[in-house]
């Protein structure tokens, strides 16, 4: 150590290699506090080498300042005890670090008695001693947790033995820390029907702790013996057989559940079985519910309703209406009766008189939705919409008889001086025959001379057009009272007469000749030739061929868009063929499947009564027939009746 002959020199080398080969500190101090040798363990904790730590005061280099004066007396009292002392203190790395040491100590003698040097062992207990600190405070930290947590919680031996409980749990049982800590087994707080799965699950836990369940439900019983639901969150200590285990009394909760349920029940009941329509609607306007009367009377499915928008239900020319209702149901604002068109799975529409106001629904005090209620009046409209035409049809059927009155008098009134002029007009025509050749003659030898104001070489063409012009319009004012003579004769509903369709056709456009030259500039008919005829009533005919040309007028949007009607004959069907075609408005495909129900029509506000077609179809399936119907929108409509030809007599 201190060179040879010194009487403190190290002379066992087998002893040094030991000491440098400790894992735990070693250090030599001289008399005067000087370092004489350090071992590896210590130079490489504190960062030096060994020539730089020997001969420095070990004092001043190694020791913290504050720990300078308790070491020097720890000194002290080595040399003035001569025993081996133990002493704790910090030294200082290289780098001004702090190691807290456990130091065995000794001091070694000159045979004369004097102090030679110290030496000590110590371990380096730092990271010991913050792990000792940072359990005393994790375990207090625990502790005030498990204090002052707002669930009752135990802890719980392998025995069952509750070793601890905080004051939620000695409020929730009842019992006082005292009285169950050690001495209480948590069997003793449940219903017997749930220890045997409670017990089950303690055991597995123990065993296999992820077979055991983490939650579950069971029934605690208080000190006075009243039942509470508890949810119950079990896991085990690390490293230990005990649980830890949480309670949360869900008593009143589960009473809530179990209320609402029952209040749930009985509403959905009432919901369900309602003999009115209930739709529940939240804010966004989004299907929430539907009864089953709601689905029966529509067709669809609940998948297929719940969760649209409720307007797409909606006719589209009610939809704007129908939702400002909704906005003021969703305000609180009273709302009255209102009548629904709403379109069922199968395309059709159905009618619904929804109640006046809603009921609205809330959560935590804001409203969520409302449930509307209705009943379907489809049929009711219905009858009440053929009680109407029915007694339309009264009336008319009243005003043709007295039409038919009044064109026969009517009839007789104009035919008797119609007849004086056809009568009178054939005179004429004589008249000028005979007389022609005179005034001609005269011409020849007079020159030009007036007739009723007009020079006779401009009269002469003028004249016989004249009067052939006054037999043609009394010829015209007999058909057309003839015709309406028979369009307004009553009876007449046999099918067994044999009629010719071209004759039909014009006696039609006799009638609707007014109409036409309102409408279009642009009509025509082609007759087909040597059509065969038809079995059936001309009246009734007529009237079909009447309302598609009046239908067809009323489509036109302007005096350009043409009508133009064919008569024809099918061989292979053996029918005749009434063409109808206009260049109109057209029909929406949505329309056209509806055109033949009875009421339907887009012009109700312009007198329609959705009744013309409708009583068309029926004349012509009596006659054996069909009619059929092709239309674009904005291009025109044509329609196409087809009728059974007569057989041919044999």
């Amino acid at each position: 150590m201190r060179g040879e002959g010194n009487t403190g020199q190290w002379k066992e080398r087998d002893v040094n290699a030991i000491v440098q080969a400790l894992p735990v500190f070693f250090v030599a101090i001289d008399a005067e506090g000087r370092t004489l040798v350090m071992n590896r363990a210590m130079l490489q904790a504190l960062g030096y080498t060994l020539d730089e730590v020997v001969g420095k005061d070990y004092l001043s280099t190694f020791v913290p300042e504050a720990e300078r004066r308790m070491l020097s007396e720890v000194f002290e009292r080595l040399v003035k005890s001569r025993k081996p002392t133990f002493n704790r203190n910090h030294v200082l790395t290289r780098d001004g670090r702090e190691l807290l040491m456990e130091w065995h100590g000794r001091p070694m003698f000159k045979p004369s008695g004097e102090l030679d040097y110290f030496f000590g062992v110590g371990i380096d207990v730092t990271e010991q001693r913050r792990a000792q600190e940072a359990l005393l405070k994790a375990e207090e930290t625990y502790r005030t947790i498990f204090e002052t947590t707002g669930t009752a919680t135990i802890i719980i031996e392998e025995d069952t033995t509750i070793s601890l409980a905080n004051a939620e749990f000695t409020r929730l049982c009842g019992y006082s820390k005292e009285e169950i800590e050690g001495k209480k087994s948590w069997t003793e707080f449940f219903v017997k029907e749930d220890l045997d799965k409670m017990i089950r699950y303690h055991h597995l836990r123990r065993t296999d702790p992820d077979a055991a369940p983490r939650n579950y439900e069971a029934r605690l019983v208080d000190r006075k013996g009243d039942v509470r639901d508890v949810f119950i969150t079990v896991a085990m200590i690390p490293g230990t057989r005990k649980s830890v285990a949480s309670f949360l009394d869900i008593t009143e909760r589960k009473r809530m559940e179990d209320a609402l349920r029952r209040s749930e029940s009985k509403y959905r009941f009432l919901f369900e079985k309602s003999t009115v329509l209930n739709t529940i609607i939240d804010i966004n306007g989004t299907i929430l519910d539907v009864n089953s009367l709601f689905l029966e009377k529509l067709g669809y499915s609940k998948d297929e309703v719940v969760g649209k928008d409720a307007l797409d239900f909606v006719v589209p020319e009610q939809r704007e209406r129908v939702s400002a209702f909704l906005e003021k149901d969703f305000k609180g604002e009273y709302t009255p009766e209102i009548e629904v068109d709403i379109y069922a799975k199968d395309g059709s529409v159905r009618t619904i008189l929804f109640s006046s106001g809603a009921a609205l629904l809330y959560e935590k005090d804001l409203p969520t939705g409302i449930l509307i209620t209705g009943i379907d009046i489809t049929d009711r409209k219905r009858a009440e919409e053929l009680a109407r035409s029915q007694q339309q049809q009264l009336l008319q059927a009243d005003k043709m008889a007295t039409l038919g009155i009044l064109v026969s008098g009517v009839a007789h009134e104009i035919n008797n001086p119609n007849n004086f002029i056809m009568l009178n007009a054939k005179i004429l025509s004589r008249v000028w025959d005979d007389i022609a050749p005179i005034l001609e003659e005269h011409y020849k030898s007079h020159g030009d001379f007036t007739l009723a104001g007009m020079l006779y070489t401009k009269a002469h063409g003028r004249i016989a057009q004249l009067i052939a012009g006054i037999s043609e319009g009394a010829q015209r004012i007999q058909r057309i009272v003839q015709g309406l003579k028979d369009f307004a004769r009553q009876g007449g509903g046999e099918l067994d007469q044999s009629v010719d369709i071209n004759e039909v056709v014009r006696s039609a456009v006799l009638i609707v000749g007014n109409l036409i030259k309102k409408s279009t500039d642009r009509f025509s008919v082609r007759y087909g030739e040597g059509l065969p005829r038809i079995k059936g009533n001309f009246q009734q005919l007529e009237q079909v061929v009447i309302n598609l040309i009046t239908n067809s007028c009323q489509a036109l949007p302007d005096r350009g868009r043409g009508i133009f009607l064919s008569t024809s004959y099918d061989e292979d069907s053996e029918s005749i063929v009434l063409e109808v075609r206009d260049e109109g408005t057209g029909i929406s495909p949505e329309n056209l499947k509806h055109i033949l129900d009875p009421f339907f029509t887009t012009k109700r506000n312009s007198g329609g009564t959705g009744l013309g077609l409708s009583v068309s179809y029926r004349i012509i399936k009596d006659h054996g027939g069909d009619i059929s119907f092709s239309s674009e929108l904005g291009k025109g409509t044509k329609v196409t009746v087809r009728l059974p030809a007569e057989p041919p007599s044999p």
